[in-house]
């Protein structure tokens, strides 16, 4: 991880959505007032307040189960969702400043679209169907370096092809999308991701619909060619093994989400091997891990869980969000929301949670009681 500062700062940054109810549109005023039915629409806290730098040349990893706000918060930090508060600063430039004219700089709201790009969890569907490798490829280069000639396109394609191991490069350029396997149109996707050069890229759920070896595999690529290319991952992923192996090997951070706050945050290996947040805990008891000893291991272990669904974002729990499903939770979980201790011997590796303070008030604070008899619940995906 290089030390020259930040590319990206993310400060208190918050993205709630408006649900419309269908009732809205479809139910005359008359049966509205009727049954007191307001009418009004609710907000979603997608992501709430949540404040991360990444560095250059760093990988960053959002972890957590579907819905808890990591790719809203991902997509976020690469400008392609603007936040509802807070502010994103690319190289100390406010992104949403410059795309509303409210700074001057010597760079453009066009430049960080160009800076910051994308991989998509289904390659498949991210590269258009009508056109070959090449033209897919071709086409940012086309729009961002004009003084390229078609020639000079074409090489460049060919020598990417060949360094992600699609060869013969001259078949594959003339190919599409389907006839390529989800592992080769994955690596496809990762080029032309990397094809202009970005400082940050995200991946979201990038190697999910892939098997354990090609997991592997197509992660090792990331690692080799963010050596190559000198740029950044945002990792989005549900799954905490797949987080550990890309952010460990890059000495990068690992960042736990919970129904969209950060609740767990510090370097990849000590997250799993020191987890202080009981939601960390759980996630990584429930997570299929890459090593089968590891996974056998972990099998063995009863980690509980209170069996409460996923609250409704549009009503989070007062206090810790955690706190409905916590097998630790305590009364004063439900009155104060945690701000971020940090864990023993390690002051990058903080966790929002009571008992990382040996000294908190919530040791001397009731236990809740468990909601449900068997106490258990599964919340891999």
């Amino acid at each position: 991880m290089s030390g020259s500062g930040p590319v990206l700062e993310l400060d208190d940054v918050s993205v709630h959505f408006r649900e419309d109810s269908l009732l809205t549109d479809i139910v005359p005023d008359s049966v509205k007032r009727r049954f007191g039915f307001d009418g009004e629409s609710e907000t979603v806290h997608a992501v709430d307040n949540v404040s991360i730098d990444i560095d250059k040349n760093d990988v960053v990893a959002l972890v957590g189960e579907s819905g808890c706000g990591k790719t809203t918060l991902g997509k976020a930090a690469v400008a392609l969702q603007r936040p509802t508060s807070g502010s994103i600063r690319y190289k100390g430039h406010d992104i949403w400043d410059l795309y509303d004219g409210k700074e001057n700089a010597d760079m453009d709201f066009e430049q960080i679209r160009r800076a910051l790009q994308i991989i998509h969890q289904d390659p498949g569907s991210a590269l258009n169907p009508n056109r070959t490798v090449q033209a897919n490829l071709s086409s940012p280069l086309e729009r961002w370096n004009p003084e390229l000639t078609f020639r000079d396109r074409r090489d460049r394609v060919l020598r990417l092809l060949k360094r992600i191991g699609l060869t013969p490069a001259e078949d594959y350029a003339d190919r599409y999308a389907h006839q390529l396997s989800g592992g080769e149109q994955q690596r496809v996707a990762l080029i032309r991701a990397l094809m202009l050069e970005p400082d940050v890229i995200l991946a979201d759920e990038a190697v999910s619909a892939l098997d354990v070896s090609l997991r592997i595999e197509i992660m090792d690529l990331m690692l080799d060619l963010q050596e190559s290319f000198d740029t950044s991952y945002v990792f989005v992923s549900h799954n905490l093994s797949n987080a550990r192996y890309l952010a460990g090997q890059a000495d990068g951070s690992i960042a736990v989400m919970y129904l969209g706050r950060i609740v767990e945050y510090g370097p990849a290996e000590e997250i799993i091997s020191n987890p202080q947040h009981p939601y960390t805990k759980i996630l990584k008891w429930a997570t299929p891990v890459l090593d089968p000893e590891q996974a056998a291991e972990a099998m063995r272990e009863d980690t509980p869980m209170r069996g409460i669904d996923i609250p409704d974002a549009t009503n989070p729990p007062t206090g810790c969000r955690f706190h409905t499903r916590c097998p630790e939770a305590r009364e004063v979980c439900t009155q104060e929301l945690p701000e971020f201790y940090p864990a023993p011997d390690n002051r990058n590796h903080v966790a929002a949670c009571y008992r990382v303070d040996d000294d908190h008030e919530y040791w001397n604070s009731p236990e809740l009681e468990d909601e449900t008899a068997d106490g258990y619940q599964s919340i891999s995906d």
